[in-house]
């Protein structure tokens, strides 16, 4: 599976306050996570920064605890 991404800042806003993390566990499993900016607001990219690491850290322990039984190869597209 190829994955790609793009944000795009708009046609209304100067800065782009989306961010995206892809994420390869395995052959077979990856992660992709999309956090949409906070229209402008002050810090908008820092917050949508911040989410996407946090579910992502979850989803890290997640698959640990229920799928650590099975080696899993961890890379980030960061």
């Amino acid at each position: 599976m190829i994955i790609a991404s793009h944000t795009d800042v708009g046609m209304k806003r100067t800065e782009n306050q989306d961010y995206h993390i892809t994420k390869k566990y395995s052959k077979k499993t990856s992660l992709c996570v999309v956090c949409d900016g906070v229209g402008g607001a002050k810090s908008g990219e820092e917050a949508s920064q911040i989410a996407a690491k946090a579910f992502v850290g979850y989803m890290d322990k997640f698959l640990d605890l229920y799928i650590g039984n099975k080696h899993i190869t961890v890379t980030s597209d960061e």
